[in-house]
Order: C-alpha cells, then sequence, then structure tokens
C-alpha cells in the first residue's frame, strides 16, 4: 500500500512522487532564499543562534501542508537539495552553508527602485535622499 499522502500527490496531480519531492525542495528552497529569508522575519524570529529552523516548523507553513504533512518525506527530499541542509539527525533546516541567522534588510533597501508615491509634479519631499524611482508616464528616469 502506497503512503496517503502519495496517493493524495498523485490524485490531484496526476504526477509521480520525484515530482513531489522537487516540489518539497522548491518550497523549502524559497523559504531559506536570499530572495524571502532576509525579509520573512517570522523565519528568522524562530531560528537559532546557527540559523537552523525546526523541520516540524517548516512543514507547519500552509504550503508545505498542501503538499504533505509526513516530516519523513520532507527530509528525505531535503537530503538531497542543494539549497538548504540538514542537521545529522533531520530535526532542523537552514540555508546551505550558512553560519547563523542572516542580517536584516533595512526597509528603505527593500524600496529601492521601487516607484515614490511622494513624486508629484517634479517634486519629491524626500529630494535627493529618496531611493525610490522618479520615473515618468513613458518610464525615464528623472533628475532628483
Amino acid at each position: 500500500a502506497r503512503d496517503p499522502t502519495v496517493q493524495a500527490w498523485m490524485a490531484l496531480t496526476g504526477t509521480e512522487p520525484q515530482s513531489l519531492d522537487d516540489e518539497i525542495r522548491r518550497q523549502v528552497g524559497y523559504y531559506f532564499s536570499q530572495e524571502n529569508l532576509p525579509s520573512d522575519t517570522y523565519l528568522r524570529k524562530v531560528m537559532d543562534e546557527s540559523g537552523y529552523v525546526p523541520l516540524r516548523e517548516v512543514a507547519s507553513f500552509k504550503k508545505m501542508q498542501a503538499l504533505t504533512t509526513d516530516l519523513d518525506r520532507i527530509e528525505l527530499a531535503l537530503r538531497s537539495s542543494l539549497e538548504v541542509e540538514l542537521t545529522e539527525d533531520g530535526t532542523k533546516v537552514r540555508q546551505a552553508g550558512a553560519t547563523g541567522p542572516p542580517k536584516a534588510i533595512p526597509a528603505w533597501e527593500k524600496e529601492r527602485g521601487m516607484p515614490c508615491k511622494y513624486y508629484c509634479a517634479g517634486y519629491c519631499r524626500y529630494g535627493r535622499r529618496c531611493v525610490r524611482s522618479h520615473r515618468d508616464k513613458e518610464g525615464a528616469e528623472l533628475e532628483r
């Protein structure tokens, strides 16, 4: 008899379990990616001083729950991941090569290049200090 998680996956997607392992690696890889991790305050909060997060915690996230609730299956899939690494006992996961938690990105750094909501009629209240983009309707960068 097959694992109920695998049966449910196959019923939903019509694909083999290898695809489930790929999806697990992709999703957990995203959680620990440079794109997500610096701005994910919750994930950084539950990290220990070495940058590890309990696998049970990662498995409790909604998108992971939609894939599988089987911790053994998640651990097995992550053993072959290039983006994350597990502890020897397989109970914690972190970004591959990490030595501790990442530094948070300041809010102003996240806004760099985004359209300026304070720019109007050629004026920005932050002047040259503004890190946001000042563009005209055609998309050309305007002077600050």
